[in-house]
């Protein structure tokens, strides 16, 4: 008798994926590739529907400092060895999606941003009690778990981000941004305030 594998429609969380049993398509080639051309920005084009949030949530789980390398057993990228020693759970990662920014007026669209800047620092809370970190840079992180949508606290909110996570780790961040033209195509000044945010 075959085995049932079930199918899931919709799941763009890897770990979830992988903990339930779904059926995944092996993209985990695309760590390779990815470390085969190293560049400082990678851009990821796919029509919708094609796993791109799937894919990054994948490299977020690769990387993180305090992955869970059963996560990808009997994936193609544990053949080999060398890379995954070398990389596997090595780096900070800054992860964050701007899709729920679509369709919203410039107010709310800032509140969203506000709010996954406000989910990222929450998630690494790790940085208040930080060893590292001075008495400014605790400051700091915890202003970005209040952030909101005021003129001013979200310019570069992710910058510093990514830099109290450099500082911790003395390591480059990977900063992963999902649906990040979103706010590109909503009127008002969007893309401004992105930039602003890096």
């Amino acid at each position: 008798m075959s085995e049932i594998i079930p199918i899931s429609a919709g799941i763009e969380d890897f770990k979830a994926l992988r903990e339930k049993g779904y059926a995944y398509i092996d993209k985990t080639v695309l760590i390779k590739r990815f470390l085969e051309n190293p560049c400082p920005v990678a851009l990821f084009t796919r029509p919708r529907r094609f796993g791109k949030t799937l894919a990054m949530s994948m490299i977020k789980c690769f990387f993180e400092i305090g992955s869970e390398p059963s996560l990808f057993d009997g994936l193609s990228i544990m053949d080999d060895r060398d890379l995954v020693e070398a990389h596997m759970g090595k780096y900070p990662v800054v992860s964050v999606s701007l899709k729920d920014t679509e369709g919203l007026d410039y107010h709310s669209a800032i509140r969203k941003l506000a709010f996954e800047i406000r989910r990222e620092a929450k998630r690494l809370n790790f940085l208040e009690t930080s060893d590292i970190l001075d008495s400014d840079d605790i400051s700091e992180y915890r202003r970005l778990k209040t952030i909101t949508r005021h003129d001013g606290q979200l310019d570069e909110s992710l910058k510093l981000l990514t830099d109290l996570l450099y500082k911790h780790y003395g390591k480059k961040v990977i900063l992963l941004i999902d649906e990040y033209d979103v706010p590109l195509e909503n009127r008002g000044n969007m893309s401004t305030i992105l930039k602003c945010m890096l």
